[in-house]
């Protein structure tokens, strides 16, 4: 009898521990090895394992949804989302979103190229030539500079790998990208005597949108989560390429 009393209260006590994790509508895009839908249709990626264990830290469970970087840009302009883990410093974004302390993530921007095509040193040396953007990514504000009306000549695809097989077959003279994705894609499709030159290190946080009539709390108590658990060795920040 004690035995079933015993085993009511820790079935009980589990219970109300699950129940007590607050849903968070948690967005990702498709951007490997840090975030993105793997073969079985799940959400994985490095930044989305530190994000489940930093919003279990932090009393909620994440709720997550596959988007296009255009539509969470607006999905947290208008509160359909709550949280994305992602970059930092988006103008789109500016007034909309609370931004973590927390930088779990370093990431560099690049211009790709063949080595059959003359290199540059900067944005400038792209004027006048066949320069391949992915669509929806702002690039930290610079995809708004990069327009016809002050001479460059843009192509837009749809993601890291049609933008890379673009640059190899000629569709492009040059390819502005950040280095993990293209170097996920590479692993499975490589591309001849690429060439990269840097072009800027941004970092990713945490965006909460302020649609969300907690944001403030939430953006405490993830960072708080996120301090506790790089103190405890449970994870540690990721640098990128």
């Amino acid at each position: 009898m004690l035995l079933r009393w015993f085993l009511g209260c820790v079935v009980g006590l589990m219970s109300c521990m699950t129940w007590a994790l607050e849903p968070l509508r948690v967005a990702y895009v498709e951007f490997p090895p840090f975030e993105y839908t793997n073969a079985q249709g799940q959400p994985a990626g490095s930044f989305l394992d530190i994000t489940r264990k930093v919003l279990a830290e932090a009393g909620y469970a994440p709720e997550f949804i596959a988007l296009p970087i255009s539509r969470i840009y607006l999905y947290l302009q208008e509160g359909q989302v709550d949280l994305w883990p992602g970059v930092t410093g988006v103008p789109a974004l500016e007034g909309y979103v609370l931004e973590s302390r927390a930088r779990p993530v370093r990431i560099h921007l690049k211009i790709w190229h063949l080595d059959s095509t003359p290199p540059v040193e900067n944005l400038n040396d792209l004027k006048g030539k066949r320069l391949i953007l992915i669509t929806g990514f702002t690039y930290g504000g610079l995809a708004y500079k990069l327009t016809p009306e002050n001479g460059y000549n843009v192509t837009t695809t749809t993601s890291h790998a049609s933008a890379l097989k673009m640059l190899k077959i000629g569709r492009g003279d040059y390819l502005l990208d950040y280095s993990d994705p293209v170097y996920e894609v590479l692993k499975q499709e490589p591309v001849d005597n690429l060439r990269s030159v840097p072009v800027r290190e941004r970092t990713a946080a945490f965006l909460i949108s302020r649609k969300n009539p907690l944001a403030e709390e939430i953006l405490r108590r993830v960072d708080a989560a996120y301090e506790r658990l790089i103190e405890n060795g449970a994870i540690m920040p990721l640098e990128g390429h």
